[in-house]
């Protein structure tokens, strides 16, 4: 079980960079970013994908401007995803912290 764990951790980490990635270089706009990012968070839908959308959008704008390190966003939003898929509520605390200026 532990190596599942670890694996499925290694591949958001890679999903969740990609998209980062694409973004940064202009790949992908912000929308894009964030409904990409959004589909790492199935179990954070069922409970409230308003404030799921709107965590994202700022996270996004964060890397965009540069208030946030892609390398600590792809990091906390791996966290946050995988808090996400057991239905553990922390992954709104993690992306709440994510969202909001320092």
């Amino acid at each position: 079980m532990f190596f599942m764990k670890d694996a499925a951790s290694q591949v958001l980490d890679i999903n969740i960079g990609r998209v980062l990635e694409m973004f940064r270089s202009g790949i992908l706009d912000r929308e894009q970013a964030r409904e990409g990012l959004t589909r790492y968070f199935e179990g954070a839908a069922r409970h409230d994908s308003s404030d799921l959308s709107v965590y994202l959008t700022r996270i996004i704008e964060r890397v965009e401007t540069g208030a946030l390190e892609p390398k600590e966003a792809r990091m906390r939003l791996v966290k946050a995803a995988l808090a996400s898929e057991k239905n553990d509520l922390r992954y709104a605390d993690i992306l709440h912290s994510m969202a909001e200026t320092v």
